[in-house]
């Protein structure tokens, strides 16, 4: 199976491209209307902006894309908790489509918005560097 997935992405990029790149590119796509979700979409950005292995993009380059959508958990309590459902993928912009790599779905408080944007940071670098070892095995041959 994971000959199959490392084939697949390595049809759809060259290694060689992305050893170049010392901070993964990362797009970020969101509707949030929920004054919760606005937050955790900025937060999100934001450590991505600042992270050490990510870097925040929004060009037509190899990269990682959230797609984050968030809307209010209670709509009687509005601003107290967002629910959110964010869809990463791996995009070459020769490729008509993008290849999926994972998809989370969370609640979080309106109190704990930053945390729950480091989660899901943390995860984004995780998918990352799971892109870079399956690209650096393949092309190795191992």
């Amino acid at each position: 199976m994971w000959r199959l997935v490392t084939a697949t992405i390595l049809s759809l990029v060259c290694f060689e491209t992305l050893a170049d790149v010392a901070r993964i590119p990362v797009e970020v796509v969101a509707t949030a209307e929920d004054s919760v979700g606005k937050r955790l979409v900025y937060f999100v950005k934001e450590g991505i902006r600042s992270s050490s292995s990510l870097d925040l993009t929004v060009d037509g380059i190899l990269r990682i894309k959230l797609l984050i959508v968030t809307l209010d958990q209670n709509s009687s309590r509005p601003g107290y908790s967002t629910a959110y459902s964010v869809v990463v993928t791996w995009v070459n912009p020769q490729q008509p489509f993008p290849f999926y790599l994972t998809q989370y779905v969370g609640y979080c408080g309106s109190n704990r918005v930053q945390e729950c944007a480091q989660g899901l940071v943390a995860s984004t670098a995780e998918q990352a560097e799971f892109v870079v070892r399956m690209l650096k095995a393949a092309y190795s041959g191992k």
